[in-house]
């Protein structure tokens, strides 16, 4: 795993995960049948899964260097769905073209199949050596990825659930459906050390996005190995919802 615990907000931005802490009259019973404030089994498993994580990473997981640096002068497109996460992202896609002198274009594409489609159509107008996205279906963009590959366009996607495509999709492997699994598991373990096993969480969660339903398996997956009895209500949101009506549910759960 290449990054730290805390690297997972950034994937958490968009699932929140609250937690209470029950008293010891709660009528959840942790794992192991042990009692919260005596700690059980359950509770020392996750907090021994989450310790690897706990350090700052010293590498990005890629230690082969480019045989020479890359020809400056290109143009460079990210598709940007709006969100702060996305938007943060786009803003390292910026820095990192001006790094190998290219230039780069944010083109907003909403979080709707047809919007997105209109934004790769946008993009692929601007002609450009290479179109960066985040989240978004290869079969969303069947039609435009088939256009980009005759172009000689290439497509690189992180946080998706897809394949490398020989339409030219490649996804970086920096958020890929296992890493999104496991940080799933990492914020479920620091939940139930956190509860002492007497979870009771609310859980914010986007379907809109196919990627972040793995964040939801692998959180599920470790609160279910971990602390059975702990409590979880799912909340699902749709993308509009974030900034609206999100914020009046969390209060309200």
């Amino acid at each position: 795993m290449r990054k730290s615990l805390a690297a997972t907000g950034v994937i958490a931005v968009s699932l929140l995960a609250l937690t209470a802490c029950s008293s010891s009259s709660s009528s959840s019973t942790p794992s192991g049948g042990s009692s919260p404030a005596g700690g059980n089994a359950g509770t020392t498993a996750a907090a021994a899964y989450l310790q690897p994580f706990l350090s700052s990473p010293t590498s990005i997981g890629f230690t082969t260097p480019l045989s020479k640096k890359p020809a400056a002068g290109k143009l460079i497109v990210g598709l940007d769905n709006g969100t702060d996460s996305n938007k943060v992202l786009s803003q390292y896609w910026a820095q990192a073209a001006a790094d190998l002198g290219w230039t780069f274009k944010d083109v907003n594409v909403g979080v709707t199949p047809d919007t997105q489609q209109k934004g790769m159509e946008a993009a692929l107008a601007l002609n450009p050596a290479g179109i960066a996205t985040s989240g978004i279906l290869a079969t969303t963009l069947k039609v435009q990825l088939a256009a980009a590959a005759a172009a000689g366009i290439k497509v690189n996607s992180s946080a998706s659930t897809d394949p490398e495509s020989p339409t030219g999709f490649f996804d970086t492997s920096i958020a890929s459906p296992a890493d999104i699994v496991q940080s799933g598991k990492q914020i479920a373990a620091f939940v139930i050390g956190d509860t002492n096993g007497a979870a009771k969480v609310q859980m914010f969660t986007l379907p809109v996005y196919p990627i972040l339903l793995k964040f939801d398996d692998g959180f599920k997956a470790g609160m279910a190995q971990w602390c059975p009895a702990c409590t979880m209500q799912e909340n699902p949101q749709q993308g509009a919802d974030i900034g609206t009506n999100t914020p009046g549910s969390v209060v309200s759960s």
